[in-house]
């Protein structure tokens, strides 16, 4: 059996906790659903290039998922609403990646405690601020974010991402 062929039979295990997919040449996340039973899922070093659509679960109105780690990867974009199911969410990997700009998707993630989003083309853009700096100022505990972002402007230094989000007003003034 090709390894294209095991993904799909081991998702029907419906009380599956943990699953770590890599160097699976996978495409797309957006075609799998997932075991709403799942704690931590890895899908690190695939070949997906975005997420489009949001991360799908066996039960549509609840999942489990703490972990995701989706690292070493080719996303370049993730859809607004990618990751609105994962309420539980509590760690979130996007390391080296193709991400240009934070994904405002992260809004949805309202228990995030820690962001790993390394990327040396990430950039901090104040077309996302208003969104993703009111999301981090409502989490209701402080979230540690391993990165910092390149300039958002040629006369701005590299920023951490925290600094970024908590002080929006002061690299995005409003015209």
């Amino acid at each position: 059996m090709g390894s294209t062929r095991i993904l799909p039979d081991v998702l029907k295990f419906t009380k599956l906790t943990h699953l770590t997919v890599l160097y699976h040449n996978m495409t797309s996340i957006d075609d799998y659903v997932f075991p709403s039973s799942l704690k931590y899922l890895r899908l690190s070093v695939n070949d997906f290039t975005t997420i489009s659509t949001p991360i799908k679960f066996s039960d549509p109105t609840k999942n489990d998922l703490e972990e995701l780690y989706l690292n070493s990867g080719y996303i370049a974009s993730i859809a607004r609403d990618a990751f609105k199911n994962l309420k539980q969410l509590r760690v979130l990997n996007l390391d080296d990646n193709r991400l240009t700009r934070l994904p405002v998707a992260l809004q949805d993630l309202t228990n995030l405690r820690s962001l790993h989003i390394h990327s040396p083309w990430l950039r901090c853009t104040c077309d996302v601020a208003s969104p993703l700096s009111t999301w981090f100022k409502n989490l209701p505990q402080p979230l540690y974010v391993d990165n910092g972002c390149g300039p958002t402007t040629e006369l701005n230094p590299k920023i951490r991402v925290v600094d970024f989000l908590a002080n929006t007003d002061k690299f995005c003034p409003t015209s």
